[in-house]
């Protein structure tokens, strides 16, 4: 039995559908939605579905994606004594068989913290960015522009949509769903709660390989993200989402990477050229 994880902010239907959408499987044995500190009615409307499978929680303040999370992860541990946590966005959909797989697979092999099956988009097509490699710290500097991001970057496993093995050993997974042993994720990962959002697979990919885990994609399940639902509806400005990236991004330079004080400067100089890339492609769009 697992326990599940899902944050929401401002987007109560879809998280109400998402909840329609699991609430019967019997491989789960306790949702808990937080909500993160949501301006407009979700709260009320989720707290009409708390049921004893149920929880609804909300966080003291809003500080971003990771703190939501790892606020529910604690709070998992804390009550229920969570052993395996699927950690979901509200906009995906998956089945009960998947979520027993990874379970599964947790269980026998317990050098691995994290699992994930293959992300698709709406349409059933698997995602490249469904798992990613750790870039060195140059590698990551140039992912800002985005001809760079495109071609040349070794962002991402190559040839990873044609894998069908049984697991494939990765350094980070998307973080729209992945089941993790919660155990190894308190101890040794967690979000950095200095992130307010994206980077955060990033980071959470450096802190569990540093302590000597490993992190699973398994390319034979798989589920549906209809991407960005949630945070396209929260933030609608194209460019304040991406000064958002751009943030996270220095920081984890900065943080993560120990850049120098010359590094830094270049990395802040190729954000400054990946915002003028994104302008041009909203007015060419």
């Amino acid at each position: 039995m697992v326990d599940v994880l899902v944050l929401n902010y401002n987007d109560a239907q879809t998280t109400i559908n998402f909840i329609r959408n699991i609430k019967d499987f019997k491989n789960i044995r306790k949702i808990v939605v937080v909500d993160n500190c949501s301006t407009d009615d979700s709260l009320k409307k989720i707290l009409a579905f708390a049921s004893d499978k149920l929880d609804v929680v909300k966080t003291p303040l809003n500080g971003g994606y990771g703190l939501g999370n790892n606020f529910g992860i604690r709070y998992l541990i804390e009550n229920y004594r969570s052993e395996y946590i699927l950690l979901s966005n509200p906009d995906v959909i998956v089945k009960e068989e998947t979520i027993s797989e990874l379970e599964r697979f947790l269980k026998a092999n317990q050098d691995y913290a994290l699992a994930a099956p293959f992300m698709l988009d709406s349409s059933g097509t698997r995602q490249v960015n469904t798992c990613f490699r750790i870039p060195n710290m140059w590698d990551y500097i140039l992912s800002f522009e985005m001809i760079w991001s495109k071609w040349f970057s070794k962002y991402f496993y190559k040839d990873i949509v044609l894998e069908n093995g049984k697991c494939k050993a990765v350094d980070g997974i998307s973080g729209s769903m992945f089941m993790m042993n919660a155990y190894y994720m308190n101890k040794y990962g967690m979000y950095d709660e200095n992130i307010f959002l994206y980077c955060e697979e990033i980071t959470l990919g450096m802190k569990l390989k540093k302590a000597g885990l490993k992190t699973a994609l398994l390319p034979q399940y798989s589920f549906v993200h209809n991407h960005s639902v949630s945070i396209s509806r929260t933030y609608k400005s194209e460019m304040k989402k991406h000064n958002l990236l751009i943030k996270s991004k220095l920081f984890v330079i900065k943080q993560y990477y120990g850049a120098s004080a010359i590094e830094y400067l270049l990395a802040w100089i190729m954000s400054k050229v990946s915002l003028i890339e994104t302008w041009i492609w909203i007015k060419l769009r």
